[in-house]
């Protein structure tokens, strides 16, 4: 293997990212406007009969327990993880591996449950799996790279996507938006049957923290025009009652405490996975690890407003796997 600090393995990773990029953009007729309705992802309910949010949160993930086992035992509470790929089905996976950090660092997400997830969707029968990212830090192929994903794309044989042209991203219609009613959305996140959140627990300067919710932002083309509207938070929410991803499972193995988004900062183990369809009842769930609760996190009170999920941790169903 070549080394991965090279001049050559860089661009050669580089290369080929972008490569699959321009196939996304030729797939799409090369158009970075046409208009897409809200996106018609596979959704199995989130509720229960009595319409309860169900969110499944593991056991601590450490020497007796794996962060494949903890995935696997996690997802069985849900139904396991063919109830959300069916087989032959085009799964994407959205990652936060957005900032050159390392993973002992917690701003991307883990490496390890990234390949639990792939590996997961792979012997559910997914037809093709691909891990897409948006990175913030320049170059783009260095967060990936540094993360540790790029590596899991290796060992795995999934695709890896780094979208960051405008031409990789799609106008995508908001009908219940109330400050954003299009956005550009990347491609492969559109073209998508089955999309799997895959945020990093940690704290955030801007929205106090960043969850499943936030990590939707990742998809979009131009996120500094979201911090520059009237309403970050707003913004969040709008996009969350279009575009639903299928399946969230929040990364909270380590969380950022302190710094965030980037880091780097005060780093708490706590070795947990939270997965669940409703990512208003996962992100909620998440807050007392950060000392807050739902309410005071503007945009998953916003979403829960919406009608996205369920803010309410007394009528969550938590199941502890």
């Amino acid at each position: 293997m070549p080394d991965r600090g090279s001049n050559l393995d860089r661009r050669e990773f580089l290369k080929r990212a972008l490569f699959i990029s321009a196939g996304a953009a030729l797939a799409g007729c090369g158009s970075g406007t046409k208009r897409k309705p809200a996106a018609s992802l596979r959704q199995p309910p989130p509720h229960t009969p009595g319409g309860t949010s169900v969110i499944a949160v593991s056991a601590p993930i450490g020497p007796s327990c794996s962060h494949q086992e903890a995935l696997s035992i996690t997802l069985d509470a849900l139904g396991g993880m063919k109830a959300f790929v069916p087989r032959g089905s085009k799964v994407v996976i959205k990652p936060n591996a957005a900032w050159t950090r390392t993973p002992a660092q917690a701003a991307n997400t883990s490496p390890e449950l990234v390949e639990a997830i792939v590996r997961l969707c792979q012997k559910a029968g997914a037809g093709s799996v691909t891990i897409v990212e948006h990175p913030i830090d320049t170059p783009p192929y260095l967060p990936v790279q540094l993360s540790g994903i790029e590596e899991v794309a290796r060992r795995t044989g999934a695709e890896l996507d780094i979208v960051h042209r405008e031409r990789d991203f799609q106008e995508f219609v908001l009908p219940k938006g109330k400050l954003l009613t299009t956005e550009l959305v990347a491609k492969p996140i559109l073209d998508a049957e089955v999309l799997i959140n895959l945020p990093t627990a940690k704290v955030h300067s801007n929205t106090l923290l960043t969850l499943s919710l936030k990590n939707l932002m990742g998809m979009i083309l131009q996120r500094q025009a979201w911090h520059n509207s009237p309403s970050l938070d707003q913004c969040i929410a709008d996009f969350a009652t279009a575009l639903r991803p299928t399946l969230n499972i929040l990364d909270a193995t380590r969380l950022l405490m302190t710094n965030g988004p980037k880091g780097p900062g005060e780093v708490k183990k706590v070795g947990r996975i939270v997965a669940g369809v409703d990512p208003v009842a996962v992100d909620s769930y998440a807050c007392a690890w950060f000392g807050h609760t739902p309410e005071q996190i503007g945009h998953i009170a916003l979403s829960a407003q919406a009608g996205v999920g369920e803010m309410n941790l007394n009528k969550i169903k938590v199941v502890q796997a």
